[in-house]
């Protein structure tokens, strides 16, 4: 599996390994502070890629192009729009 089709997997599974700092009843669907339906994670990147060209100036092929990076994710979940915590992601069982 490449790395990215790895972190897009993990991504979905996301959801599940969430302790919120919140006690929802049921289904978690937006924030409990602003109602927003996107949360995020910060990331940080080390490693080094190529971006590849054309000489006609069609697009080149990069699906490469996250093979020579690693990803470090902090465990913090935030809300998009209003930044404030709302939980952490646990190991998952």
């Amino acid at each position: 599996m490449s790395r990215l089709k790895h972190v897009e997997y993990e991504q979905s599974k996301l959801i599940d390994r969430i302790k919120w700092n919140f006690k929802p009843d049921g289904k978690v669907e937006c924030c409990p502070h602003c109602g927003s339906d996107e949360f995020y994670k910060k990331l940080t990147f080390t490693g080094s890629s190529e971006e590849n060209f054309r000489f006609d100036g069609a697009i080149a092929d990069n699906g490469s192009i996250h093979d020579g990076v690693n990803y470090n994710s902090q465990k913090t979940i935030y809300c998009r729009d209003c930044d404030r915590k709302l939980g952490v992601e646990v190991k998952a069982k």
